[in-house]
């Protein structure tokens, strides 16, 4: 990457001494990279800054509805990922025991489909305001 700048930086300049000024842009231009979208800038910083698992559990959290469920997801919101188990928020105790039974495997098997790999080994459902990050 540096030798591919240093090599613009020299054509930019040789291109100012054969030319004038004004004209050296017009030469330049063709020689410069085209226009990139943002969006591939942010992913390619955000994958040096997040960890893979990181990004898979944001997906998680911006798809939860359709993982577990719209009754689920109005009540549970998952929260943090640590070695293979998500945690999640549960508004009341009553829904804590009822996700902790059968819906648990049901939900685990979604993330895992979802994420197209075995991500989520576990659910761990904690009363809200005591999760842990």
């Amino acid at each position: 990457m540096a030798r591919r700048k240093k090599a613009s930086e020299i054509l930019k300049r040789l291109l100012r001494e054969w030319y004038s000024e004004d004209r050296a842009l017009h030469e330049i231009l063709p020689h410069l990279p085209g226009p990139v979208h943002v969006s591939g800038l942010l992913d390619k910083v955000m994958s040096r800054l997040i960890s893979p698992d990181e990004l898979q559990f944001l997906e998680i959290r911006e798809n939860w509805t359709e993982i577990a469920g719209a009754q689920n997801a109005k009540v549970a919101q998952p929260v943090s990922f640590s070695n293979g188990t998500v945690y999640v928020e549960v508004s009341h105790s009553a829904w804590l025991r009822e996700l902790s039974g059968g819906p648990k495997k049901i939900i685990i098997g979604n993330i895992n489909r979802f994420c197209r790999k075995d991500f989520c080994r576990d659910i761990k459902f904690v009363p809200r305001g005591r999760a842990v990050s």
